[in-house]
């Protein structure tokens, strides 16, 4: 009914669904309900750090580059607590092969005790404390860099001006914090030109039809839009489900099939664990729905 008569739709992903769910909620926006308005709750500046690089994909590093490095420069992150798998090659190539390891945060990190050179900052001053390295980077022959969520709009843009000055192969790491964020992203889960933004969809008083699969964005706060129709798929009754007029229970990542991508890339493949009663996958959902209004999705 809200198509029927040309509503302003609003559609928010997760970072806890795979690969293949987020495809086909990303098909099912702007194919089946025609809108741009989809987004997910993100953490690092992924988006603006592809954007900043020409969307050239080769530069962004994986798991294994940091194991064989020449030099890494760690940025905004106690990398052991937040990414302890990535402190691990960072330490095993230090270890192993001698390389290089540089740190800027604001207070002691692991990372200090291998560092050749550790640097603080204050909260806000990341690249400063990054374009102070500039000297010791040059030298060396290539150079990976991870930071953290601080860094984030013109700082990811400024971040690779200062790689390119250093006249050595870059490559960066963007740290982000939820388990399937980056395949969230490269899925299809961000706003088109002209489409809405997770926090302008809150904020539209004009929204006529929200749906939330597994995210909890009215944790904290309101949607702006009162009388919106709101659809949640979600395993546990969120502040977000409490407001919703329909609930649709969904398994858990330990309940279905799949694939997600890690913060470097590679794909991982979930099997299900156990068979629950009573809930469905979020596929399974996004496959009954579209049935039911009669869609033919090209994910």
């Amino acid at each position: 009914e809200v198509k029927a008569r040309g509503g302003v739709f609003g559609v928010v992903g997760s970072t806890r669904t795979t690969n293949e769910e987020n495809l086909l909620l990303q098909a099912f926006a702007r194919q089946g309900l025609e809108t741009d308005n989809i987004d997910h709750r993100r953490s690092g500046d992924l988006a603006g750090l592809l954007a900043a690089l020409g969307w050239r994909k080769e530069r962004l590093a994986t798991a294994s580059d940091l194991r064989h490095a020449p030099a890494m420069l760690i940025a905004a992150s106690d990398l052991a607590v937040q990414h302890p798998l990535l402190a691990f090659q960072v330490r095993a190539n230090w270890r192993h092969h001698g390389r290089h390891v540089y740190s800027v945060a604001r207070g002691p990190v692991r990372e200090d005790l291998i560092a050749t050179r550790s640097v603080r900052v204050r909260r806000g001053g990341e690249m400063e404390g990054v374009e102070s390295l500039g000297g010791l980077l040059r030298q060396e022959a290539g150079l990976v860099i991870l930071f953290g969520d601080a860094i984030q709009g013109v700082g990811v843009r400024r971040l690779v001006e200062f790689g390119d000055s250093l006249g050595i192969p870059v490559k960066y790491v963007c740290l982000l914090d939820r388990p399937n964020e980056r395949g969230a992203l490269e899925s299809g889960l961000a706003p088109a030109a002209g489409g809405m933004t997770l926090e302008r969809m809150l904020c539209a008083p004009g929204l006529d039809a929200l749906w939330v699969v597994g995210a909890n964005p009215l944790r904290g706060r309101q949607l702006a839009s009162a009388s919106a129709f709101l659809v949640v798929q979600d395993m546990f009754l969120t502040e977000t489900a409490r407001r919703a007029d329909v609930v649709l229970p969904a398994a858990c990542a330990y309940e279905k099939a799949g694939t997600v991508t890690s913060v470097c890339g590679e794909t991982q493949r979930l099997a299900p664990a156990v068979a629950a009663m009573g809930v469905k996958t979020d596929l399974e959902i996004l496959e009954l729905l579209a049935k039911m209004m009669g869609l033919n999705l090209d994910p």
